[in-house]
């Protein structure tokens, strides 16, 4: 199974995310340039064909289990079910009130102009992979 999100949301996300529980919640809020926060270690995790090239290497691709994580926001039940048939298993009934619950949810801030500025030309080739991999690239992905 390979979970796959918006790398622009995924890579801000993880900014939030790494500031907000390395205790400076004072220092996300004050970036205020690509300076201040581009670093290797939140793009390389939005590189998905360099990921995913790597395990199509090894991995016979009827093996590899694609899943979006804004299906998973919007159609939790089919996404598990769509697992568990890939994975060969029995359906399970779950409990709807989990499927939409949040799991460590990062601060509610939204994404400065310059994060996908920054980012921009690493994702477009990164997509660019992606589809000579033959991976679906979501239009709401466009950078």
């Amino acid at each position: 199974l390979y979970v796959l999100r918006n790398p622009i949301d995924r890579l801000w996300s993880h900014i939030k995310f790494h500031y907000q529980h390395g205790g400076q919640q004072e220092a996300l809020a004050q970036l205020q340039s690509q300076a201040s926060a581009t670093e290797d270690q939140f793009l390389e995790h939005s590189l998905y064909a360099k990921h995913l090239g790597r395990i199509l290497e090894v991995v016979p691709r009827e093996n590899v289990h694609l899943v979006y994580f804004d299906d998973i926001v919007a159609r939790p039940d089919r996404v598990l079910s769509d697992i568990e048939n890939f994975l060969q298993l029995p359906h399970h009934d779950y409990l709807p009130g989990k499927l939409k619950r949040r799991i460590n949810p990062s601060t509610d801030m939204q994404r400065p102009h310059w994060v996908e500025q920054a980012y921009a030309p690493a994702i477009r080739q990164d997509q660019a992979r992606l589809l000579r991999l033959d991976v679906h690239v979501p239009e709401a992905w466009a950078v």
